[in-house]
């Protein structure tokens, strides 16, 4: 049965006959060269050049310009800069990078029933089916950047939904198939969730985070690292990674996400008042906090307003007491002089310290007596969380009151197997780290990676962020 959200508008390239898969369970997570607005759909003239240094951004190459809105190019990073409304700033996302926009689609569809991709899955249809019912969710700003981003590029707005929520898709998409009690064997890594593979068990490892500040940096500037795990399938978009700064002027905090072209918001966020906050799965957290729900505002458009909507580390806090999660996450936070843990679930937000002042550390466990999580919570049964995290403590006493950047890619790029916690490899259908982070909010310097495909790349964004 077609749905109504679904017209001919958005269905430019391909005729699509949609049906929506009923279900009640959920699985896992979380140059210058111009183009004017009347050059039409497609990508702005591109005139390589280098930017000068005075910019201050002397290691990006300048790839196109739409007015004044850039694309560079650092590396295997697209760096797009856009400025202005919301529509405005859609529109010139469309012209600078729109071819890419297509090709990043075509990837993802031909990802389907790949080990590593959205479980249950079978169908492009199905796909955009479900990633429009999330788009139907977006607050009307973020509507008009994938909107005026579909009219400058020709891409469907249909096309720039499934991109936009590909991460969140795999966590939420239901499934049909999958009893409950399988559904939680899946979640604590015994069972293999690919069909028809009886191959060793993927281990449930989903994300982990580390903050140092103070004693653990010598006094040094605060420093944030990420490891993103995720299904290994999503390694077919590094060649697309990129980061998008965006640059409002209706009084919105200028704020950057990490995606792929046609990535509208993130599941993390850097923002030019120097906050940063990254998302990782919280599935274990006891009930009701762990249902999941997905008619809330989607996550990745949600992170994107709260860096948009906080100027300080008290509009962020009241910003996430307010906010309703559909999914429930972990999250580590962090100002240029401090960092914080919130553990969120679908019903409860709570902000937690940790027991060692100058370091906050996070896997896919919450630890806040508030949850009441049961005693007897093996490693296992938290998808390896307790041994990741605590190998990354050990790692930060290890180099404590040396931990700057340098030190702490050196942290993200420790193995689990050797005592860290990220992962070059798993078995098939198993979670690897796809990208990793460094960032230094009081230089807004950032530092890329994406393990097995290249080596860490560093982003300045303090240029790129729209001055006061």
């Amino acid at each position: 049965m077609a749905n109504s959200w679904l017209t001919e508008e958005w269905l430019i390239l391909k005729p699509y006959v949609v049906s929506l898969t009923l279900a009640t369970l959920f699985i896992l997570l979380l140059t210058t060269g111009c183009a004017s607005q009347q050059d039409g759909p497609g990508q702005a003239g591109i005139i390589p050049q280098t930017m000068s240094p005075s910019a201050g951004v002397d290691s990006m190459t300048l790839v196109a310009t739409d007015g004044n809105a850039s694309l560079y190019k650092i590396g295997n990073i697209s760096v797009i800069r856009v400025e202005g409304s919301y529509r405005e700033m859609g529109r010139q996302y469309g012209r600078l990078v729109g071819t890419d926009i297509a090709k990043m689609y075509e990837t993802i569809v031909a990802s389907i029933g790949e080990p590593g991709f959205i479980i249950g899955l079978e169908s492009e249809e199905q796909l955009v089916n479900f990633s429009m019912r999330q788009y139907s969710l977006y607050p009307q700003e973020y509507r008009e950047i994938v909107e005026g981003m579909a009219e400058s590029s020709g891409i469907p707005v249909a096309h720039i939904a499934v991109i936009d929520q590909v991460v969140p898709t795999f966590a939420l998409y239901p499934q049909t198939e999958l009893t409950p009690d399988r559904v939680q064997a899946i979640l604590a890594g015994k069972v293999d969730p690919t069909p028809g593979n009886t191959s060793a068990i993927p281990d449930g490892h989903h994300c982990s985070s580390i903050i140092a500040w103070g004693d653990y940096t010598g006094g040094g500037p605060l420093v944030m690292g990420r490891n993103f795990d995720f299904g290994q399938a999503y390694r077919h978009f590094n060649p697309y990674r990129s980061v998008i700064v965006y640059n409002p002027t209706d009084g919105s905090v200028p704020t950057a996400v990490l995606g792929w072209p046609g990535t509208v918001g993130g599941i993390e966020m850097f923002n030019r008042a120097g906050l940063v906050m990254e998302t990782d799965d919280n599935h274990v957290v006891t009930a009701p906090n762990n249902e999941v729900h997905i008619d809330r505002i989607p996550l990745t458009v949600l992170v994107l307003r709260l860096g948009m909507d906080s100027a300080t580390i008290e509009q962020f806090d009241a910003a996430m007491k307010t906010a309703r999660f559909g999914y429930p996450l972990l999250s580590n936070v962090a100002t240029e002089e401090e960092g914080y843990t919130y553990e969120i679930g679908t019903r409860d937000v709570v902000r937690r310290g940790d027991d060692r002042y100058g370091l906050q550390v996070i896997a896919n466990f919450p630890l806040a007596p508030y949850w009441d999580e049961p005693s007897d919570m093996t490693d296992l049964d938290t998808g390896l969380s307790i041994s990741r995290r605590n190998n990354l403590i050990a790692l930060a006493e290890k180099y404590k009151g040396a931990i700057n950047a340098t030190v702490m890619e050196a942290i993200l790029d420790t193995r689990y197997a050797d005592g860290g916690a990220s992962f070059d490899t798993a078995p098939e259908g198993g979670s690897v780290t796809i990208y990793q982070f460094v960032y230094i909010p009081k230089t807004r310097m950032l530092y890329l990676k994406a393990p097995t495909y290249d080596d860490w790349t560093a982003v300045p964004l303090a240029p790129l962020f729209k001055n006061p």
